[in-house]
């Protein structure tokens, strides 16, 4: 199957789809760069989804579900390893594609390179990370993570607002191959927020079944009428798509998801980057 017949495929079993793809080929586009200096919000847009981005000391992002005004994503955007300084941001077009090119630096040697896709024609979003090791140390990164952040406001265990009533449903494994009758890998949203999730599917000596991490090849966002697809694909090695909870600026919590993460030393090309 195909990239593009995958994406496809899942976008038919959501009401509209976000995907979040890593190192796919570089598309040949017409520049419309911007001044690196004036790193001015930038909106980008089809009829499903808005997409606000302003970078500069860390990337403020938000993600809006244009027909139903649900807002996905707000406020920072969330990078474990280190706080961004954007030193370049553009915005181009590839076809009816537009995309925005972003350039940033964090101490230690580590450059982020962030792109943001939205097709004129298609009811998704792609993201794109790419981190480079300009340092003279091995980069880390098994345990780190960043991701879009939905603040979530809770009254007495229960999310309250737009959202109430939603539910995340792993994919493909809404019962994981062992699993028995009454097992699905169905979550509220306050349960990402407060619990680790229980699951089998990477069983290890000593067994874990315990993860602070909600991890998936892809989760399904639904009320039971509406859904939204997250998902990673990559032909180069296994991706997750994880979910887990942040501390948002207003003493809230709030679920991070997309972006890049390693879970369980996956992808192992991610975890350990070499010198330059």
């Amino acid at each position: 199957m195909t990239r593009k017949t995958f994406l496809k495929t899942a976008a038919m079993f959501s009401a509209s789809a976000l995907s979040l793809d890593m190192g796919v080929a570089q598309p040949q586009h017409e520049s419309l760069d911007r001044a690196a200096s004036e790193r001015s919000p930038v909106t980008i847009g089809n009829t499903q989804w808005q997409l606000g981005l302003k970078p500069g000391s860390g990337l403020k992002a938000e993600v809006v579900h244009k027909p139903s005004g649900i807002v996905l994503a707000e406020g920072d955007y969330s990078y474990s390893f280190g706080t961004p300084s954007f030193i370049e941001a553009a915005i181009n077009q590839d076809g009816k594609t537009k995309i925005v090119r972003l350039r940033g630096e964090i101490p230690g040697g580590i450059e982020l390179q962030h792109e943001f896709r939205v097709p004129a024609d298609e009811p998704w979003v792609e993201e794109q990370i790419t981190i480079s090791n300009h340092g003279s140390a091995v980069l880390a990164l098994p345990y780190d993570h960043c991701g879009f952040v939905l603040p979530l406001t809770v009254q007495a265990g229960v999310v309250t607002g737009p959202l109430q009533g939603f539910k995340v449903t792993a994919v493909p494994y809404r019962r994981e191959p062992n699993g028995n009758r009454t097992q699905y890998a169905d979550y509220t949203l306050f349960q990402v927020l407060s619990e680790p999730r229980s699951s089998h599917l990477r069983g290890e000596t000593p067994i874990q079944t315990q993860y602070p991490l909600y991890a998936s090849e892809g989760w399904i966002l639904t009320d039971g009428r509406r859904g939204f697809l997250l998902t990673k694909y990559s032909q180069q090695g296994m991706e997750w798509a994880l979910l887990d909870r942040v501390r948002v600026n207003d003493g809230r919590d709030g679920v991070r998801w997309g972006g890049f993460g390693i879970f369980q030393g996956d992808p192992e090309h991610g975890a350990w980057l070499a010198p330059q």
